[in-house]
């Protein structure tokens, strides 16, 4: 099951002029809600942690580790 954005969908049934296979249609057609993450290298990472701080890479990694111990995984990906 992939999860669509819930506004999209809103204004699909918000539009009285649809069929109902109009409708299904359009709402299969909707694109996905979830983020898709670019995987990130390891060399990729080692630049990017380089260029900052010592001290932003201690808080970010300390966050990673809580994370990881919470919910067993860390999804990381480039904002910059």
């Amino acid at each position: 099951m992939d999860p669509i954005d819930r506004q999209a969908a809103i204004d699909v049934f918000e539009d009285t002029t649809y069929t109902k296979n109009e409708i299904r249609r359009r709402i299969t057609e909707l694109p996905s809600a979830q983020q898709e993450y670019e995987p990130v290298t390891a060399e990729d990472f080692a630049k990017t942690m380089s260029e900052n701080t010592l001290y932003s890479f201690m808080a970010w990694h300390g966050k990673a580790l809580t994370l990881m111990k919470e919910y067993g995984f860390v999804i990381c990906k480039r904002t910059m």
